[in-house]
C-alpha cells in the first residue's frame, strides 16, 4: 500500500504525534554533525553559567543581580540536558571539557573581559543570545524530526528561556 493512502486505526497520529511518516523519512543531520551542534550548545550554555556566576557578586544593581542569578541557573539546567544527550550519542570521552571552535572561546573571552555591565549586557544579549536562538532554530530546521527527537525536545525547552 502507498504511503499516501496509509490511514492509522482510529485516526492515531503516526509515530506518536513526533513527525509524519514523510517528516519521518527526511534526511537530516549525520551524527557526527549532530554531536557536533550538541557540543557548541553545551558549551555555549556552560560558558555563560560561569560568565553569570562570576558577574554575580560584584553587581551592584539589584534587579541585574537577580536576573544574573536566574540565567545563571537557566543556563546550568540546559547545559546538563545538553551534556546528557551527548553521552546517549557518544561513548566517553565526551570531549565536553574543549571547547569545540576557536571563535567560541574567543567571543566568551571578550565578554568575560567586558570593561563594564553595558559591554557585557550588549555581549551577552545582543551577540551571543542571538546566535544561540539562531543556532537553535537552524538545529530544529535541519534536524530529522523523528531520529533526533531528543534532541528537539531540549532545543525547544531552551528557546522558552532564550527567547
Amino acid at each position: 500500500m502507498p504511503l499516501a493512502n496509509y490511514t492509522s486505526l482510529y485516526n492515531l497520529p503516526p509515530l506518536a504525534g513526533i513527525a509524519s511518516f514523510e517528516e519521518g523519512m527526511r534526511p537530516g543531520l549525520s551524527v557526527e554533525d549532530c554531536v557536533a551542534r550538541l557540543k557548541r550548545h553545551y558549551w555555549t550554555f556552560k560558558r555563560l553559567h560561569e560568565i553569570f556566576l562570576k558577574r554575580l557578586t560584584a553587581e551592584p544593581i539589584y534587579e541585574l543581580k537577580m536576573a544574573f542569578s536566574l540565567h545563571a541557573h537557566y543556563c546550568a539546567e540546559h547545559a546538563a540536558s545538553w551534556r546528557s544527550r551527548v553521552g546517549e550519542m557518544r561513548e566517553p570521552p565526551l570531549g565536553l571539557d574543549e571547547c569545540p571552535h576557536e571563535a567560541l572561546d574567543l567571543v566568551f573571552t571578550e565578554i568575560v573581559n567586558a570593561p563594564d555591565t553595558p559591554a557585557l549586557l550588549v555581549g551577552i544579549y545582543e551577540v551571543v543570545l542571538p546566535a544561540l536562538q539562531k543556532a537553535l532554530h537552524r538545529h530544529l530546521a535541519e534536524t530529522n524530526p523523528l531520529v533526533d527527537h531528543p534532541s528537539i525536545r531540549i532545543c525547544r525547552f531552551a528557546l522558552i528561556e532564550v527567547d
